[in-house]
């Protein structure tokens, strides 16, 4: 498994932004925070930080759309594919399989 730290298990790491993803009481969390963005959304920034909240009922069809060994928890999992999701976007990634999720950004 990748790194860990507070905010749970680095996903992806490169260019300025930083992946991470976390499970606590069945729901899992995926932050990311970009240090290398320069402008957004029309606005000059130096810090881009967001998270994207996946209810417990819905982390299995994440598992299951991960496409990895039986037995492979959440975690591993995206681990294993945090650099392919993290080219597509997360939340695209997540909403192509149908899956919504709670979405917050913040920029600095």
């Amino acid at each position: 498994m990748d790194e860990e730290d507070d905010r749970g298990v680095r996903l992806w790491s490169g260019n300025g932004l930083t992946v991470w993803a976390a499970l606590d009481d069945g729901e899992l969390t995926i932050t990311g925070e970009d240090l290398n963005a320069q402008e957004l959304f029309g606005e000059e920034v130096s810090e881009y930080a967001y998270g994207l909240t996946v209810a417990p009922e819905d982390v299995p069809r994440v598992l299951d759309a991960l496409d990895v060994a039986e037995g492979v928890g959440i975690i591993d999992a995206l681990v294993l594919r945090g650099a392919d999701l993290v080219k597509i976007g997360e939340a695209a990634w997540l909403e192509s399989i149908g899956v919504e999720a709670e979405f917050w950004s913040r920029i600095s």
